[in-house]
């Protein structure tokens, strides 16, 4: 089935890394977590000093500190690392450029923080539960799948054998069971985005 788009349409200026102040890594609206390595461009005459700030959302209404304010330039270097391991949702990251006479430029990307792992267990088929070949050509391997942003794709095991992956909701697999008699274990593992 097609599935709905997992980007975000934006409407944005020049792209990213274009301008004297920018943020060049992560891109925009990426899924990050653990420690994120911010990359970026401070290349303004009589620079003051920058700072790198976050805030929850979109439009965020109140701004925190990444790290504190450098009075160097940067051209494609690391200007802060951000421990993003206590959040999640989506922010938005800003790269403020101050000169000495108080003007400034500025750069905002937003990411989506995801540190939480995704669930899963298996709904069928059932503990003990037997099929008989040729009445059954096949047994639906469906878990339950959940994940608080978005998952990659959920892989299916036999006997501790990969015998298949799913990347659509709601993740399900058919195994055909055409001359695998006897008794099998199965087991499926959630992958997030």
């Amino acid at each position: 089935w097609p599935q709905p788009p997992t980007e975000y349409d934006t409407i944005q200026g020049p792209a990213s890394g274009t301008g004297p102040v920018a943020i060049l890594t992560p891109l925009p609206y990426a899924c990050v977590h653990g420690q994120v390595q911010l990359l970026g461009n401070v290349q303004v005459d009589n620079l003051a000093f920058y700072r790198v700030a976050f805030g929850s959302g979109l439009n965020p209404s109140a701004w925190q500190l990444i790290g504190s304010e450098h009075g160097d330039q940067r051209n494609n270097e690391l200007l802060e690392v951000w421990d993003v391991s206590e959040l999640d949702g989506l922010y938005s990251v800003q790269l403020t450029a101050v000169r000495h006479d108080q003007t400034f430029e500025q750069a905002t990307i937003q990411v989506t923080v995801d540190n939480k792992p995704p669930d899963v267990t298996l709904s069928f088929p059932l503990s003990d539960q037997e099929f008989f070949w040729p009445n059954d050509e096949w047994v639906t391997i469906q878990p339950l799948a959940q994940d608080n942003v978005s998952m990659d794709r959920v892989e299916f095991f036999v006997d501790n054998q990969l015998v298949g992956s799913s990347s659509v909701a709601p993740f399900t697999y058919q195994w055909v069971i055409r001359g695998a008699a006897g008794r099998h274990t199965i087991h499926t593992v959630a992958y997030d985005a």
